[in-house]
């Protein structure tokens, strides 16, 4: 992966996104999007002793015994939103340490690489190079970037307003109640006051509609307009 000119500052937060090489789909069925997820959750962490693929085929007092130490050790970034879709991803993270975000989208994307190529019998990149990364500037941005992140599937005609609660494809069931320990949905909701108005602010499609210039640079320059 190529090193960007983009400083990325720890303690600053990131709309992060690419796409697979070529346009081509890099998520084609469910297995896909979980095993995705999961290098995402695993890499987010500092310590890393073993490869995911092994880890993922350890016994659970193994796996135990991983999370534990990764937990005890520090993470690269925090994870506050994403979405997947079949050629792209989004994420909005908080850089955690110095290089953090470049350790963590390296190992990650590297290794759901790895699983792509070996599932279809191919070789070469699966991803674009040169992932992009643009600063969130403001409180008000970071609350619409979460909510234009959790709205590409619908905008998209993947998913509609009532199936987004349940979607594997984006972080938006955890801020309905869904568990999962790799977002933190506590800053987000609180900037919009409560999980309640998160859910209506995200549903309020009009003033989405209305919002989405003070998002467009940090959400949607001209690499969405190659997305759909």
């Amino acid at each position: 992966m190529p090193m960007r000119h983009v400083p990325l500052v720890t303690g600053e937060y990131y709309h992060i996104y690419n796409r697979g090489v070529d346009r081509s789909s890099v998520f084609r069925n469910v297995s896909d999007y979980r095993h995705f997820l999961l290098g995402l959750d695993f890499y987010r962490f500092t310590n890393c002793p073993t490869k995911l693929s092994l880890y993922s085929i350890a016994p659970l007092d193994k796996q135990r015994i991983i999370r534990e130490a990764q937990n005890e050790s520090g993470k690269h970034v925090s994870l506050y939103a994403y979405a997947l879709m079949p050629n792209h991803f989004h994420l909005l993270v908080r850089q955690e340490q110095d290089e953090g975000i470049h350790t963590f989208l390296f190992r990650a994307m590297n290794s759901y690489a790895r699983y792509f190529n070996t599932k279809r019998k191919r070789v070469g990149p699966v991803f674009q190079g040169n992932f992009q990364a643009v600063r969130i500037e403001s409180d008000e941005q970071l609350l619409h970037v979460s909510r234009y992140i959790h709205l590409n599937p619908v905008v998209s005609g993947i998913e509609t307003l009532s199936t987004l609660a349940t979607s594997l494809y984006t972080s938006y069931s955890c801020y309905m109640g869904r568990s999962i320990s790799m977002v933190d949905t506590a800053l987000i909701c609180s900037l919009a006051g409560s999980q309640e108005k998160y859910a209506e602010f995200v549903r309020d499609q009009e003033l989405y509609a209305r919002e989405l210039h003070t998002i467009s640079h940090v959400a949607i320059d001209a690499f969405s307009d190659e997305l759909s």
